[in-house]
């Protein structure tokens, strides 16, 4: 097995910013186990405001590479309609990204079993 050699610069470096943003994650973690209502519709804000914004830098990106073609203007219009849907309609919100995630880990599971069956009589297949 090859390793990188280590970089003490670079760990010195992002050694104070790993710290905080560890923290910051450990906080919101237990934040979740103690509201997870509140958790939730905050995700769900925050995954609604993201499309939004993906929406519109596509639709920049869109408006000064390829303005006349009109398939190119499917993707931010799809992506702006369904960020405000989540900010229209957030418990509905929750519910649909609980189901994406779950339909998103069950296929993963199929794969990934899937990869280790086509693995399976080699050396290391698991």
């Amino acid at each position: 097995m090859k390793t990188l050699p280590v970089d003490k610069n670079m760990l010195e470096k992002f050694g104070s910013y790993t710290f905080f943003i560890g923290g910051l994650l450990i906080a919101l973690g237990i934040g979740g186990v103690l509201l997870p209502n509140m958790m939730s519709l905050g995700v769900t804000f925050f995954f609604a405001w993201l499309l939004i914004s993906a929406g519109i830098l596509w639709a920049i990106h869109t408006y000064k590479n390829n303005p006349t073609h009109i398939m190119d203007w499917l993707k931010p219009v799809l992506l702006f309609i369904t960020g405000g849907i989540l900010l229209l309609y957030p418990i509905d919100g929750v519910a649909s990204l609980g189901l994406l995630l779950s339909i998103y880990l069950l296929l993963d599971a199929f794969g990934s079993f899937s990869l280790a069956q086509s693995h399976y009589p080699t050396k290391g297949w698991v």
